[in-house]
């Protein structure tokens, strides 16, 4: 039995490594669409996607205009390919993409590339939703001005613009709260993770950050930020835009978490099979919401908080209009 274990996960190795080693085409079986702003590639047997490219490319190229602020849009050039790697195997470049990869972003190319299939876990890509969060991060490359911006708000945004948000997403972020795991964001700014990001907190905590902004500052908070980095860094900017320092958005934000936490997502977790094990994990739970009571109420008295309670509930359920 342990030999067909090992045999079997030696041919899923060769199996992948095959597949990021060898092309089933060439440029010359490639087709290109050009669009208002995009030129579109594929191989001939995705041709039947490009129409919805396109489409998608339009209809997120104004959003993401009005979202940030940029005045112009240069074309980008849309690759939609079996793997991310097959873009750089055209080329015969190293690839500059995790091995996980569904997409990417070169915005010094002006590059999106989009994986169209099946993954290794055995998950469907779904090309329009990744299309989304690529043209997010050039976007985002391009409103800033050349000026260095912090990796959470890029992948934070991504996701929030891509409606990637997930009860797998909500589960993990709302027991971070209970157990006070979220990280500070200067924090995860010096150690982002480079794994997949759909099991990643740090992408979780971003994009929640960024979706309450909007909620919080307005829709328009994310044009404003990258207006004011004409003449000031991303930390003035932040600041401009708000009327806060970005310590004090960040503990308003943890605070709502907390108020808004609830305790039902903990039943649902299978893992938790013991009703001692349950137990202890609620008494833990109230004792961090009792903690936490004092501060909350002393933050509420403080100048310029204005906290509606009834507006934020957690997790993922209002969000500003993309």
């Amino acid at each position: 039995m342990r030999e067909m274990k090992t045999f079997s996960v030696y041919l899923s190795f060769l199996i992948i490594f095959f597949s990021m080693t060898t092309l089933a085409f060439s440029l010359e079986e490639i087709v290109m669409k050009e669009s208002l702003s995009a030129k579109i590639y594929s191989p001939k047997n995705f041709k039947s996607l490009i129409p919805e490219i396109e489409e998608e490319v339009e209809r997120s190229r104004t959003k993401l205009m009005n979202q940030l602020g940029l005045k112009e849009w240069k074309e980008v050039e849309v690759w939609v390919l079996p793997s991310v790697h097959d873009y750089f195997k055209l080329r015969n470049e190293r690839s500059r993409a995790p091995e996980w990869a569904a997409g990417l972003s070169l915005s010094d190319r002006g590059v999106i590339i989009i994986a169209n299939g099946v993954a290794t876990g055995g998950e469907v890509y779904n090309v329009r939703q990744t299309l989304k969060h690529e043209m997010a991060h050039v976007a985002i490359d391009r409103a800033k001005k050349g000026k260095a911006f912090p990796r959470w708000f890029h992948e934070g945004f991504a996701v929030w613009f891509a409606d990637e948000w997930t009860p797998e997403r909500s589960e993990r972020l709302s027991k971070a709260v209970a157990f006070d795991r979220v990280k500070k964001f200067e924090d995860i700014e010096r150690n982002f993770p480079s794994h997949q990001q759909s099991a990643s907190l740090s992408y979780d905590q971003s994009f929640h950050f960024v979706r309450f902004l909007g909620n919080d500052y307005g829709a328009g908070v994310y044009a404003k930020i990258f207006k004011a980095l004409d003449e000031k860094e991303f930390e003035g900017a932040f600041e401009e835009a708000t009327q806060h320092s970005m310590v004090f958005v960040e503990a308003k934000w943890i605070a709502k978490l907390k108020k808004g936490q609830s305790a039902w997502s903990i039943f649902s977790d299978s893992s938790i099979l013991f009703f001692g094990a349950t137990l202890l994990f609620v008494v833990a739970f109230l004792i961090r919401r009792r903690r936490n009571k004092s501060q909350l109420v002393k933050m509420s008295h403080e100048k310029g908080w204005d906290y509606d309670e009834t507006r934020y509930p957690l997790p993922g359920v209002s969000t500003p209009e993309k």
